[in-house]
C-alpha cells in the first residue's frame, strides 16, 4: 500500500458543493477522490463483477434495515437473538442528512458514484429477498425490538475500550457558512455519494461472507471502517503513522486478499 497525503493543510475546510464536483478528478490523492468504493473492492471495478459476488454472500443487509440483518444473521448461524443485540457506536449527532443538500449537490454525487449506486441497488434487492424468504420475521421483528430496548445506548463521548478504535460517538460543529467541520474521523459505511443517510447510521451492503469475515483480525475490520482504508489500495482518511504501521505489521492488506480470493 502507498502512502497518501493529504493535498491540503491541517483545518482546511472545503465545501459539499465544491467537493462534489472536483471528487472524481484524478489528479487528486487517492483519499480525496469519491471512487465507487463497492464495485473497486467488490469486483475490481466491474459492476456485473461486483453483483455477482454480492449473490454468492450468506447474509446481506443494510445500515437503515440493520436489525433485519442481524435477526438473518442470528438465523443463518443458529444463535439466540439476545447474542445479537448491539450498543451504537461511533454514532455522529447533529450531522447533516441528504434532504439537507442541494439537488446539485446529489445530482453531483449520483453522477460521480452511478456504479456504486447499481451496486448497492442490488445489494438492497437481495437483502430484500433474504428478509422475505424468513418465516415468521413480524413476530422475529417484536422480539428483537424488546432486546434492543433493554440495551443501554447512551453516549458519553469515550472510548468504548482499548480495542475499539475512536470514541462512542461525536457531534458535529459548524464554523462560518463553510458547513460542517468535520469530528474526529467516524465509523460507520455510507451510502454510494459520501453523505450519510438520517438516523444514527449510514448504508452499505455488507461487502464479504460470514466465513470470510471470521478469517479476518477484528482490529484490521474495525481500523478499516474507521477510516475507510480500502486494503492494498488507499490508507482512505488515515494518516497516523503508528496506526499504519500497526496495520503492516498485522498484516491486514494480506488477510483482506486472502477473504475477498
Amino acid at each position: 500500500m502507498q502512502p497518501t497525503t493529504l493535498p491540503n493543510p491541517p483545518g482546511f475546510i472545503e465545501t459539499v458543493e465544491h467537493y462534489s464536483k472536483t471528487c472524481q478528478n484524478p489528479k487528486l490523492d487517492r483519499n480525496r477522490q469519491c471512487f465507487n468504493e463497492y464495485t473497486e473492492i467488490l469486483g475490481q471495478g466491474r459492476v456485473a463483477v461486483a453483483q455477482e459476488k454480492l449473490a454468492t454472500l450468506d447474509v446481506i443487509g443494510t445500515t437503515e434495515t440493520f436489525d433485519d440483518f442481524m435477526i438473518a444473521l442470528s438465523i443463518r448461524l443458529g444463535w439466540p437473538l439476545d447474542w445479537v443485540t448491539y450498543k451504537r457506536l461511533k454514532t455522529v449527532l447533529d450531522r447533516p442528512k441528504v434532504s439537507d443538500h442541494s439537488e446539485v449537490v446529489l445530482n453531483n454525487f449520483k453522477a460521480n458514484m452511478a456504479d456504486d449506486i447499481t451496486v448497492y441497488a442490488y445489494g438492497v434487492q437481495l437483502a430484500q429477498a433474504q428478509i422475505a424468504a424468513i418465516p415468521n420475521m413480524l413476530a422475529l421483528r417484536q422480539q428483537f425490538e424488546m432486546l434492543q430496548a433493554k440495551v443501554d445506548q447512551s453516549c458519553e463521548f469515550k472510548a468504548h475500550s482499548d480495542h475499539f478504535v475512536g470514541k462512542d460517538c461525536y457531534k458535529m460543529t459548524t464554523k462560518g457558512n463553510h458547513g460542517a467541520e468535520p469530528p474526529q474521523q467516524i465509523a460507520g459505511p455510507q451510502a454510494p455519494g459520501g453523505t450519510q443517510q438520517g438516523g444514527a447510521g449510514g448504508s452499505a451492503a455488507v461487502g464479504l461472507g460470514l466465513m470470510q469475515l471470521q478469517n479476518i483480525p477484528r482490529w484490521c475490520v474495525e481500523t478499516a471502517s474507521t477510516y475507510s482504508i480500502v486494503p492494498g489500495k488507499s490508507w482512505g482518511s488515515l494518516i497516523d503513522t503508528k496506526v499504519r504501521r500497526d496495520w503492516s505489521h498485522r498484516g491486514c492488506d494480506d488477510a483482506f486478499a486472502a477473504a475477498s480470493a
